[in-house]
């Protein structure tokens, strides 16, 4: 609603008369970090019996991860997650994966959105994948445009651990800069996740005559519905 930081702050003030609320959405508002910062720590005040929170496309810097990593350990019942293109910077993203490297923080979360926040594919890709092996009841992970290439699908994946301990259902990994390997890679480990239903590969770098190979590789053992560049057209 483009309602930006006064939005923001409007809504903080309005969190403490609203001690039940279990669905909070306010994404794509144009919110720059002092607001992004009170409405996250009038949340973990607050708020603590939501469900699910949507803050995406919005712009919190680093004192916004900061303030998300205090905010978080605070909301147990959260089983949704999006924090899509918040614009954490590095170490804003940092504070975010140290707090949720906890296996304590956010033990319900079934759903978590961390698109577009240049995971890279360094450490912080193996963070990633740690961070979703210490949540048994995760069932989605949405990582678009992360700058993963194929090294960060393989720490990510060695992160994750062993497959037959992952409970995720959907994995998206759409515009990674992806290769024909990565994609080969990522679609092997998760054969063996029996949960797996679905992978998002679109708008990787891999050729459409090699789509057929990954398709088939997909139905090998037993059918996971992979969506590869040439599905979106």
């Amino acid at each position: 609603n483009m309602s930006g930081s006064g939005g923001a702050l409007a809504l903080a003030e309005m969190l403490p008369k609203s001690p039940a609320l279990k669905d909070l959405r306010m994404s794509s508002s144009r919110v720059r970090p002092d607001g992004g910062c009170a409405l996250i720590e009038s949340i973990g005040k607050y708020a603590h019996s939501l469900v699910k929170l949507n803050l995406g496309d919005s712009m919190f810097g680093e004192k916004g991860g900061n303030a998300l990593a205090q905010t978080l350990p605070k909301l147990p019942n959260l089983e949704e997650l999006v924090l899509r293109d918040t614009g954490l910077e590095e170490d804003g993203l940092e504070s975010l994966l140290s707090c949720l490297e906890s296996g304590d923080v956010l033990p319900n979360l079934q759903l978590l959105d961390i698109s577009q926040l240049e995971v890279g594919c360094e450490d912080n890709a193996a963070r990633v994948g740690v961070v979703c092996s210490k949540r048994k009841k995760l069932k989605h992970l949405k990582l678009e445009e992360n700058e993963l290439e194929t090294p960060g699908i393989e720490k990510f994946l060695d992160g994750l651990g062993e497959p037959s301990g992952c409970s995720l259902e959907t994995l998206d990994l759409r515009t990674n800069e992806i290769d024909l390997d990565g994609a080969r890679t990522v679609v092997e480990y998760f054969l063996k996740v029996p949960s797996c239903k679905k992978i998002e590969l679109g708008d990787n770098d891999i050729e459409e005559d090699d789509e057929e190979s990954i398709t088939k590789l997909a139905n090998e053992k037993r059918e996971i519905e992979v969506i590869l560049n040439s599905d979106y057209e």
